[in-house]
């Protein structure tokens, strides 16, 4: 005869017991769960922000060699800020073919219908989160997310020779710009001076500064061409001034 055995209510329970989870343990998988996700979106942005940081270092190193290009054809007299005809200085890069556009792209953390609603590298910085009217009216006379140094460019007027130059590798030519808010395309420049495109006060409300984009700091391109990253702190009107040597 065959014998059947029916388990008894008290076993069926003790079995449903170990292989259920508790109310507590169901929080403990889940606070893992967004403890893990919180660590790897801030890994993710920490490295987002190093690929913007070095893609506008990339920028900068384009813009040098364009400018390099204008200086080996006009016997190494400084790019003007504005010549003699208005252009400003993003303008005859690209009009001379010294500077080619690089690809066109929508920044992601600025409103649909904003004031600049697409960007063109290398003039813009992929970390500048300004929405200034200028770009949208003329992307070139703005000069994009960089400000040059006037105080050691050339002029309509006058003519500053690069080799002249002392202690370039101290001097600033061109520097991640903080613009918000400026409306005219004259001011989107820096300078030593203490009354006017000042590169820590701005000089007025319609000037701007030197940014501090990148982990507190702006990516600048110094007069020797090498592009570094420095913060307000770390910058002195040294960096802008004029210091011209002849021998």
């Amino acid at each position: 005869m065959t014998r059947i055995i029916i388990p008894s209510m008290k076993n069926r329970n003790v079995g449903n017991q170990c292989s259920a989870f508790t109310l507590i343990e169901m929080l403990i998988v889940l606070a893992i769960i967004f403890l893990l996700i919180s660590l790897g979106m801030n890994g993710y942005h920490r490295v987002r922000q190093y690929a913007q940081h070095a893609n506008c270092m990339s920028n900068l190193k384009s813009l040098a060699y364009s400018i390099n290009l204008y200086l080996s054809e006009y016997d190494v007299i400084m790019m003007p800020t504005e010549n003699a005809s208005g252009d400003r200085w993003p303008t005859i890069l690209v009009e001379n073919e010294y500077l080619h556009e690089g690809r066109d792209f929508e920044p992601a953390h600025l409103d649909a219908g904003s004031a600049r609603e697409v960007g063109t590298e290398p003039l813009l910085c992929p970390n500048d989160y300004s929405d200034n009217d200028l770009f949208f009216k003329d992307k070139f006379a703005a000069g994009g997310s960089y400000a040059i140094n006037k105080d050691i460019s050339s002029s309509a007027t006058v003519q500053r020779y690069w080799t002249h130059i002392k202690n370039a590798h101290t001097k600033i030519v061109l520097a991640d710009y903080n613009h918000q808010g400026i409306q005219d395309s004259a001011n989107f420049m820096i300078s030593a001076g203490s009354n006017s495109n000042n590169w820590e006060t701005g000089g007025s409300s319609n000037e701007g500064t030197v940014g501090e984009i990148h982990f507190g700091g702006a990516n600048c391109l110094f007069a020797d061409w090498h592009v570094e990253s420095r913060t307000h702190a770390e910058l002195s009107d040294e960096n802008f001034s004029l210091e011209m040597d002849f021998n």
